[in-house]
């Protein structure tokens, strides 16, 4: 009988092991499950109608600004983009009488501007190593005209599409 007592003792020994191990696997897979749910539930939540902000400044890993969108000193909108040496390049913006497009060299200095203005619009060109004007070609509601300067910013040539009365 003792042996067999002591048969039974280990083989309750080896059970009660056996019941350890299955419950920490139970409570490990239920927190598991307990993890995936809350993922579920987080990536189905509705997604926010826009982030609001006076003001976003993009900068790279040096913490240099790359772009900023924002708004202007009257109140509109705009977006500077700069260049890794921190000039400015790009800017895309709302002026009075509508939108606004500016280049810039690499070294920050005006290379082309395009407007628009209440009836047309006006693209004009830079020498950008005086910043005098180079071109400059429009259209409103009078007609197109075109405008050639030399290296002084003088007027060279002008020649302009008047519209023709009935």
């Amino acid at each position: 009988m003792r042996l067999n007592s002591l048969c039974e003792k280990e083989e309750i020994a080896v059970l009660k092991k056996q019941v350890k191990t299955l419950k920490c696997v139970m409570y490990g897979g239920m927190c598991l499950l307990a993890v995936g749910i809350t993922v579920a539930a987080t990536s189905i939540q509705d997604v926010t109608d826009g982030i609001k902000a006076k003001e976003f400044k993009l900068i790279d890993d040096k913490g240099a600004t790359l772009a900023i969108l924002g708004p202007s000193a009257e109140g509109n909108g705009g977006l500077v983009v700069f260049n890794k040496d921190e000039k400015i390049t790009a800017i895309i913006g709302a002026g009075p009488d509508g939108g606004i497009v500016g280049l810039r060299n690499k070294s920050g200095q005006n290379a082309a501007i395009l407007t628009a203005v209440p009836d047309g619009g006006q693209l004009m060109t830079f020498n950008t190593k005086n910043g005098t004007p180079g071109i400059s070609i429009g259209s409103s509601s009078d007609g197109g005209s075109l405008s050639i300067f030399n290296e002084n910013g003088k007027r060279t040539f002008d020649a302009a599409q008047q519209q023709e009365e009935n």
